[in-house]
């Protein structure tokens, strides 16, 4: 079967949001996986090889990319795609049972992929609609038995059909339900693509190579000294995190090019959105833990401003869930240009009395981090009765 050409799934836990924050609870590749392979659990996400069937769902959808799949290579496909001469691109999943087209008309080219179809990102479903006329083949999609994978390629679809609308007015990807009736004649096979090359030489070549990096990795561990975290706000934050998918920069990119080249604009398509509400504080935990870098706070003088970019957030909202004080709201709105930064909120701030930090609506002169403690005599008082409780109860 073709769809073992992509190799298997590896993980990179250590950008997991569940290992990184304690408490997130991300179940989104847990939620798309239709063989039940992996479980969000333990501070982490676990993958079970053995029910693991390699279609790729969980590459797109996680927001800090943890997931890859060994001798897939999306970016091979989308050139090999829009190097062909044919007008229009039809793409087969790879457990699709006969992958032929009629070969009378010249006017398209079939390639078939090795995994689900639901396994491309909006990056390269974006970069052939817009180079070519697409056509995803969805007819065996029925019969697949993978849960809820048409919904998945449906949803990617009309995301990006809006994106395309959005740039130049109008949409290159359609979504075949049901093949042409009445095809006779000599058919043509779909070519297959995407997958890296696997040679036995570059079978050696890569595992040298993945040995020489995890020695210089760990000699350069020993040589470096230990960086100390980013001081954001007069604050340091304890975290140098970006884990921005690199599909949604190729997204970014396609984009912007296409938009900055159409004469002519569609509606604009949605994107999450932020907006802060007046009793933020400036506590800066929403930008610390952005996994992406979407939001950021920036400080000169004494202004300060909170800065998004709707084309990288990964829509995770791990911002609102943060914020002690409710001041953030998500949403999905429509937006012309997201991949320019915008400023979403900005305002005059002060020095906290205790720790320097920057801080809108300041309660007494303090931040909100500092204001939240308890006084000094309370913590007193409380050490006092856990003295007295335990020289009470001395077997405990």
């Amino acid at each position: 079967m073709y769809l073992e050409a992509a190799g298997e799934i590896r993980l990179d836990a250590e950008k997991c949001l569940n290992r990184l924050y304690r408490g997130v609870e991300c179940r989104t590749c847990e939620e798309r996986c239709p063989a039940s392979a992996l479980s969000a659990k333990n501070g982490g996400v676990h993958l079970d090889t053995e029910n693991c069937t390699a279609c790729g769902l969980c590459l797109p959808h996680c927001p800090t990319e943890v997931f890859r799949l060994e001798q897939w290579d999306e970016k091979a496909l989308v050139k090999k795609v829009l190097g062909s001469c044919a007008e229009t691109a039809v793409l087969f999943c790879g457990r699709h049972s006969s992958p032929y087209r009629k070969e009378k008309e010249r006017s398209y080219d079939c390639f078939q992929i090795p995994l689900c179809l639901a396994g491309l990102s909006k990056a390269a479903l974006f970069e052939i609609a817009a180079g070519k006329k697409l056509e995803l083949m969805t007819d065996a999609c029925g019969n697949c038995g993978r849960k809820d994978c048409l919904a998945v390629i449906q949803d990617q679809a009309a995301r990006v059909c809006e994106m395309l609308n959005a740039c130049r007015g109008s949409g290159e990807l359609y979504l075949v339900g049901r093949r042409p009736e009445g095809e006779k004649g000599r058919k043509r096979r779909a070519v297959p693509s995407g997958e890296s090359a696997c040679s036995r030489r570059e079978v050696i070549l890569r595992l040298a190579e993945a040995g020489r990096r995890v020695v210089t990795a760990d000699r350069e561990k020993e040589r470096k000294p230990e960086e100390k975290p980013p001081v954001v706000n007069g604050v340091r934050t304890g975290r140098r995190l970006c884990y921005r998918p690199l599909w949604a920069e190729r997204l970014k990119a396609a984009y912007r090019k296409l938009y900055e080249a159409s004469p002519k604009h569609g509606e604009p398509a949605c994107f999450p959105s932020v907006r802060i509400r007046k009793d933020c504080t400036n506590c800066n935990l929403c930008a610390s833990f952005c996994p992406t870098g979407a939001l950021r706070i920036e400080a000169e003088g004494n202004m300060a401003a909170h800065y998004f970019q709707p084309m990288i957030c990964a829509d995770c909202r791990l911002c609102a869930a943060v914020c002690p004080k409710e001041a953030i709201v998500r949403d999905r709105l429509p937006a012309g240009r997201p991949f320019v930064t915008q400023i979403i909120c900005e305002g005059p701030v002060v020095p906290c009395k205790k720790c320097g930090a920057l801080t809108y609506n300041v309660s007494g002169g303090v931040c909100y981090w500092c204001g939240s403690e308890a006084p000094l005599e309370n913590i007193k008082r409380d050490v006092r009765r856990m003295l007295k409780k335990t020289d009470q109860h001395p077997s405990q």
